[in-house]
């Protein structure tokens, strides 16, 4: 993850404490001439990481932002993928309600913790989700054209043929002639 802050990107480091169920991304930068870092915190569960907070370092500030959203918006992969997604941002504020509001927001970025010695990403696991408007208007569509054939199913099959059919010796034609 690089900062597009108009700084110099000095240093990063990855702090692995995946026994403990979390990692940590360091990233220090300068911005303003001033020194920044920010430190991300990734929680490791049943093979999944999602960022969850970061520490903020800047001038006098020290605070933690906790990551704004619940596990389907949280950037999320499984291990030995990245995360990237252009048409969501992610807001990280500050817990505290009696604290200044703090906040950061990211916005078109892709990170993947845990590379395990990789010089770049691995696949992309992208914010899509399997149902989007196409899918679910394809779906009504095939629901539409199931009904309709199992509708001319049970037509076809509720019609009968005659269980009899007249013959020449059952009824014979009769005319009558009046004078």
């Amino acid at each position: 993850m690089t900062p597009e802050t108009g700084g110099a990107h000095q240093a990063d480091h990855f702090d692995d404490q995946r026994a403990k169920g979390y990692g940590r991304l360091s990233i220090t930068f300068m911005h303003s001439g001033e020194k920044c870092t920010l430190r991300f915190k990734f929680s490791l569960i049943r093979g999944s990481w999602t960022l969850r907070n970061v520490e903020v370092e800047y001038r006098e500030l020290k605070s933690v932002l906790v990551a704004r959203g619940d596990e389907y918006t949280l950037p999320s992969a499984p291990l030995g993928f990245s995360y990237r997604c252009s048409a969501e941002s992610v807001n990280f504020l500050n817990p505290a309600r009696n604290e200044t509001i703090q906040s950061l927001l990211l916005s078109d970025f892709q990170v993947q913790p845990w590379l395990n010695g990789r010089p770049e990403y691995g696949e992309v696991y992208d914010c899509i989700g399997f149902v989007s408007a196409p899918i679910l208007a394809g779906l009504f569509v095939v629901t539409l054209l199931l009904g309709i054939l199992g509708l001319g199913i049970s037509a076809m099959l509720s019609m009968h043929t005659p269980n009899r059919f007249e013959s020449s010796r059952s009824k014979q034609l009769t005319f009558t002639i009046q004078e």
